[in-house]
C-alpha cells in the first residue's frame, strides 16, 4: 500500500474509540479482507461527488473513502444498528459523511456517482440477490460506477473456506455466485462496460473477486 493510502487507512481506523474494534479492523486489512485501497486503484483519477456504501457494517471503508475523497458525500448503510451506532460515533464534526440504518431497497435513487458494496451479496438470501443487483442500477445516476467484492463460488476449494468462515463467525449460510451467473445478473439489471478482476484481492484463502461496472 503507497504511503499516502497506508496514512489515511490508519486515520480511518483511529476514530473507533474502541481499542478491540481497531484491532479487529487493522486486523482484517492486514489479513487481506478489508484493503480499501484496492478501489482507489480502480477508480484511478476519477473523482466522484457521491459515494454509496451499501453494507457498510462499521463503516471503515466509508471512512476511508471520505478521507480519500474530500469533496464527495458518502453515506454508509447498514441494517445493523449497532454497527451503525459505532460507525457514527466516527463521524465527529465531518460534514462529507454519514451513516443511516436503513433498507437499501428504500433508497433514493438515481442519486449517486459511485456505488460500493463489500462481501455483503452473499450474505442476502437467493430470490434477494437479482432483486438488490437492480436496486443498486437504479441507485446509481446516469453515468455512475458499481464497485463490487465477492466471493468466486466457482473455486469451490477456496469457497469452502469462506463457507465456514461465515459460518462460524455470522453463523448463517452463505451464497456466493460464480462470475459468469453474478456477470449475468450485472447485465440483466442493466449494467454495460462489466470489467471483472479475479482474485483481487489477491488472497490465499478465499477466492476474492471485483467487478467495476458502469451505468451508461
Amino acid at each position: 500500500m503507497q504511503t499516502t493510502e497506508r496514512f489515511l487507512l490508519n486515520e480511518a481506523i483511529h476514530n473507533y474509540s474502541s481499542p478491540s474494534l481497531r484491532f479487529w479492523l487493522t486486523l482484517k486489512n492486514r489479513t487481506g479482507q478489508m484493503p480499501p485501497e484496492m478501489f482507489v486503484r480502480l477508480l484511478g483519477g476519477w473523482q466522484p461527488e457521491s459515494i454509496l456504501e451499501m453494507g457498510t457494517g462499521y463503516g471503515i471503508l466509508a471512512n476511508y473513502l471520505a478521507l480519500r475523497y474530500r469533496e464527495a458525500n458518502v453515506l454508509g448503510v447498514d441494517l445493523n444498528p449497532r454497527r451503525i451506532q459505532a460507525a457514527q460515533a466516527t463521524v465527529k464534526g465531518r460534514t462529507n459523511i454519514d451513516f443511516r440504518c436503513q433498507d437499501i431497497l428504500t433508497l433514493e435513487e438515481s442519486a449517486w456517482d459511485c456505488l460500493v458494496m463489500v462481501d455483503v451479496l452473499h450474505h442476502v438470501g437467493r430470490r434477494n440477490q437479482e432483486p438488490l443487483v437492480r436496486k443498486s442500477w437504479r441507485l446509481l445516476k446516469p453515468g455512475g460506477r458499481f464497485l463490487l467484492r465477492e466471493i468466486d463460488a466457482g473455486l469451490w476449494l477456496k469457497a469452502f473456506n469462506a463457507y465456514v468462515f461465515d459460518a462460524l463467525f455470522y453463523w448463517e449460510i452463505s451464497h456466493f455466485l460464480s462470475i459468469s451467473t453474478l456477470r449475468t445478473m450485472l447485465e440483466d439489471a442493466g449494467y454495460r462496460n462489466i470489467e471483472v478482476y479475479p482474485d483481487y484481492p489477491h488472497s490465499s484463502v478465499f477466492p476474492y473477486v471485483t467487478y467495476v461496472a458502469c451505468k451508461d
